[in-house]
Parts: structure tokens; sequence; C-alpha cells
């Protein structure tokens, strides 16, 4: 399949964070914990702040706190 459209600013599109929010839902992390997550772990205010570098290691975290290579700051 097609990967969504780059943002020209380095951060992750529209369609990317759309995606992020639809992982956290499905995996039953809060809006606030995944916003705590991003700024304490990431130094991320807002998903659409979120680096395309670190998109992908953000996603795995959330849909696999366990084996991923990141971990919950609280």
């Amino acid at each position: 399949h097609n990967a969504p459209p780059l943002s020209a600013d380095g951060f992750i599109s529209e369609a990317q964070g759309k995606r992020l929010w639809a992982i956290s839902k499905k995996v039953g992390m809060s809006e606030s914990d995944l916003k705590a997550y991003l700024l304490m772990k990431h130094k991320i205010k807002s998903i659409k702040e979120i680096p395309r570098a670190k998109y992908n290691l953000i996603c795995d975290f959330i849909e696999n706190p366990k084996d991923a290579k990141d971990e919950l700051p609280f």
C-alpha cells in the first residue's frame, strides 16, 4: 500500500496523526496518557509535532508496549 504523503516541515501528516489516534484508542490508551507519553518521553507537545523519524517507534510502542524498545515514563 502507499504511504501517506509527507508534510514539508518534517512532521507527520494529518493522516498519520489520525492513524496514531486510532491505534491508541484500539489499545485503550487515553488521550491524556498518549499526550503524557509524548511529552515526557519525546518532549513532544502535540501529535502534529511528531517528527516522521519517530513516528514508527511511537506507533510500535503504543501497539506493543511490552515488546517495544521504548517505555512509558510513568
